[in-house]
């Protein structure tokens, strides 16, 4: 079990905090130098009850992060097989290009062309790693 300061650790951690601040916002009344903080921190983060709590606490957001990058690649997939003119496909995948951004997904690379050239979205990275969603030309 944890310690109500251990917790908030592990919270400020998911929160994206470094471990200096997150053992800074867990444990503010300590007399601490930023490098005791850090080795407080490191000390804390290699813990197997503090390890498996991060753990726990990222899993919802990881599962609804996958799910809407599946629910992205399947309208993508969609949209290549509905026959759109290559106007309409440029726009349609700019805005699924525009909505993967807003929910918090890196669009690495997203060549949007058309003019005779195919029209293509190249990946999408998701915790750094790459879904290829390559996408040929539409008729």
């Amino acid at each position: 079990m944890l310690t109500s300061y251990e917790e908030i650790f592990c919270q400020e951690v998911v929160k994206g905090e470094s471990l200096v601040d997150a053992h800074r916002v867990a444990y503010p009344k300590g007399n601490y130098s930023d490098k005791q903080r850090h080795e407080e921190g490191s000390k804390k983060n290699k813990l197997p009850k503090i390890i498996q709590r991060i753990a726990e606490l990222r899993a919802p957001v990881i599962e609804r992060t996958q799910r809407t990058l599946e629910t992205i690649l399947d309208e993508i997939d969609d949209l290549k097989k509905a026959g759109l003119e290559k106007k309409d496909l440029k726009i349609a995948l700019d805005c699924l290009k525009h909505e993967a951004k807003l929910r918090g997904f890196e669009v690495d690379r997203s060549d949007i062309t058309s003019g005779g050239e195919p029209v293509t979205m190249e990946t999408i990275t998701l915790n750094g790693k790459k879904i290829d969603v390559k996408m040929g030309g539409n008729k």
